[in-house]
């Protein structure tokens, strides 16, 4: 049975004195013993800035991933080892800036993981700048007159774009903020927790005690439904945002139940795979019934299978001899770049409609090596 000195490792936080960050480690080892999980069933996927580093800090699996990117790499892990309980963790600059695009789209993708947004409306890592999340009228190194950019609402954006469980917490109620995260966790489906983590630094504004005057708990509105996906949104927008607690949650099928891929663990099935040819993967793979799924994964499967079988009758090298002797014209009328794969090899490539023969000629250089290649458009 783990304890919190289950997740504790030799590396000391660098964060500034006061760093609401901090309570978030914490709230995160404490939620992760309330679940019973042990530090190989936890995996922390975290971004770039100040809040990146906490994957660091604790006794995990850890990723510390490209700016913007955490919930990308987040869905992979996920989707590739659906055993794993997958935290993603960011700051509002790398959430609502430069990660602004893949942070709606995982909240419509509904993939089972949890996204902690450690919120201090600033950019703290690179001294002081304004962030999509700072006031108007603040005043930093970019804005010395004062923010005139209306700040992203959080709470809002997450709802509109189809987040099944949206939460916000403050780093200065630590026992509320470590039962969020443990329901966020069970969810199944995307979980969105907003954590206000004041920077004692270079935010003098939204200090620790403006946040305290002006946050309100969901259980002192009477009647509060978090089922109610309207009346939420009326209340945060009442509120401006400054909510703190479970303020929606719906129970629409996950990415893995919808498509079909629940209980699908790539990890050992590639472990089955191991020393066998693609086509022995292949009926690896049929086992599991994935030609079954009737989506958008189904298709790429079957177009794998084809391929595959296409491989075999060829032989190793007839394929990427015949494409290497056409033109880029001849390549796309001939082998056909309307979203059909081409074979290379031991390899497989799928095309998402290039005219040119640019991703063709990538794979030429696959040799004789058995592996898989996809460019998705």
């Amino acid at each position: 049975m783990s304890t919190l000195a289950s997740f504790q490792n030799q590396v000391k936080p660098n964060w500034c004195p006061g760093c609401g960050d901090y309570a978030v480690q914490m709230a995160l080892q404490q939620a992760a013993v309330k679940l019973n999980l042990e530090p190989h069933q936890l995996a922390l996927v975290s971004g770039i800035g100040c809040s990146g580093r906490i994957g660091g800090y604790l006794y995990a699996y850890g990723m510390h991933t490209t700016h913007g990117r955490a919930l990308p790499f987040a869905q992979g892990v996920k989707l590739a080892n659906p055993e794993l309980t997958v935290i993603a963790c960011g700051g509002d600059g790398d959430g609502f800036a430069i990660g602004t695009a893949h942070t709606i789209h995982a909240m419509r993708r509904n993939v089972n993981i949890t996204y902690i947004l450690m919120d201090n409306h600033v950019y703290g890592l690179t001294k002081g700048q304004t962030s999509p999340r700072s006031d108007v009228g603040f005043k930093t190194k970019t804005t010395p007159t004062g923010n005139i950019e209306t700040p992203i609402s959080a709470l809002e954006l997450a709802l509109a774009s189809g987040a099944t469980f949206v939460a916000q917490g403050f780093s200065a109620q630590l026992p509320q903020l470590v039962d969020l995260i443990v329901a966020a966790v069970r969810h199944e489906g995307f979980s969105f927790v907003n954590v206000f983590s004041p920077c004692v630094t270079f935010n003098h504004t939204n200090t620790y005690e403006w946040f305290r005057e002006h946050l309100s708990d969901v259980k002192d509105i009477a009647g509060y439904d978090p089922h109610d996906k309207g009346a939420a949104a009326r209340h945060i927008m009442e509120k401006e945002g400054m909510l703190t607690g479970l303020l929606y949650e719906n129970d629409r099928a996950s990415y893995e139940q919808a498509s079909g891929l629940a209980g699908f663990n790539t990890i050992k099935t590639l472990k089955k795979c191991r020393r066998q040819t693609l086509t022995n993967c292949w009926k690896v793979l049929s086992k599991k019934k994935i030609s079954k799924i009737k989506n958008t994964t189904q298709r790429v499967v079957f177009f794998i299978n084809s391929t595959l079988k296409h491989i075999q009758k060829q032989g190793n090298n007839k394929g990427i001899d015949k494409i290497n002797e056409q033109t880029a014209d001849q390549r796309y009328d001939k082998i056909s770049f309307r979203r059909r794969p081409v074979t290379c090899n031991d390899s497989i490539h799928i095309s998402h409609g290039i005219r040119r023969g640019t991703h063709t000629e990538a794979t030429a250089g696959s040799g004789n090596n058995s592996g898989l290649i996809i460019a998705p458009h």
